[in-house]
């Protein structure tokens, strides 16, 4: 052991000498690492508090496992500063910091959660690299953090997130939060799953309707089973809201047409009726197919539910 750090450590323990004894550590030179990892056991804890942060300067390998293990420190000071020295690690810390997602102390996971957000988008790509291999407790946090630090720029990270069952609701309200345009074909392929119905329609909202509900009408002409049940289900979901888009949907050829009106009619024509003749007097098509509604609601009613409405 070194003669220089074995005088040093002494003047920290006095507290005449103990300014001296930190500025000296702080000038220290060498590979005193091995030594300067003992002392994280230090019965004094200004010995400790003083060492994690010379690690942290350090910042060598070798010392980021104990500095770890100060986490849980007697001494409050210890380890807040074994936080900062953990941080100076940057990048080369994350790995290890997502597995203490799991730690059944409350405060070591905020103290995680802080320095994983200070490292910031540089850590990204590891992050996202732990989101297989890990309990969903730690998967479930690694999201949230991606999140938190990606913003909107975490779309493609949280999309891709959807293939992982114990974390796939949570993502879709984080896409929702983002308003991902491109996440709504991959929130309508979940759409045949019970339990996330609710979350996915919230999401839909979030997105914004003007963006989501048109691609809802749009895939009554996929080309797939599944997708076709799953827009028309989604569609009788959301209900009223949905006719302005459908009624749009009818003046594009391109579209299943038939399928329009007779979720339309499922869903209660009553309000958007006005519209519907007006197109129909533009658009033979439209009119063929919407003849039966409209000979059911004709133009002339319309003032008479408006009275009755009011």
């Amino acid at each position: 052991m070194s003669q220089s750090l074995i005088i040093i450590i002494d003047k920290l323990r006095n507290e005449t000498t103990r300014w001296d004894g930190i500025l000296e550590l702080k000038l220290l030179q060498g590979d005193h690492v091995e030594t300067l990892i003992q002392y994280l056991k230090d019965p004094d804890w200004v010995v400790r508090w003083c060492i994690s942060e010379k690690l942290g300067d350090i910042r060598d390998i070798r010392a980021l496992n104990p500095l770890f293990n100060t986490f849980v420190d007697s001494d409050s000071h210890v380890r807040k500063n074994s936080a900062k020295a953990i941080s100076k690690f940057g990048v080369k810390a994350v790995p290890r910091l997502v597995i203490y997602f799991s730690h059944p102390n409350v405060d070591v996971r905020k103290k995680v959660f802080n320095i994983l957000l200070g490292i910031g988008k540089k850590g990204l790509p590891i992050l996202e690299r732990h989101l297989i291999g890990h309990n969903w407790v730690v998967v479930s946090r690694i999201v949230d953090l991606i999140w938190r630090i990606g913003g909107a720029e975490s779309e493609e990270v949280i999309v891709r997130s959807l293939q992982l069952p114990d974390v796939r609701k949570q993502s879709i309200i984080l896409l929702g939060q983002i308003k991902s345009r491109r996440s709504v074909l991959y929130l309508l392929k979940l759409f045949d799953k019970f339990g996330l119905r609710r979350v996915i329609l919230q999401s839909f909202r979030g997105i914004g309707e003007d963006v989501s509900y048109p691609y809802l009408v749009k895939s009554l002409s996929a080309k797939t089973t599944k997708m076709l049940v799953n827009g028309e289900t989604a569609i009788l979901k959301i209900g009223r809201p949905m006719l302005p888009y459908l009624v749009q949907g009818l003046s594009r050829p391109s579209l299943n047409r038939k399928k329009i009106v007779d979720l339309i009619s499922k869903i209660g024509p009553e309000s958007v009726m006005a519209d519907i003749h007006l197109l129909s007097e533009k658009r033979k098509p439209v009119a063929l197919l919407t003849k039966s509604l409209r000979e059911q609601f004709p133009e002339e009613k319309k003032g008479f539910f408006d009275f009755l409405k009011k």
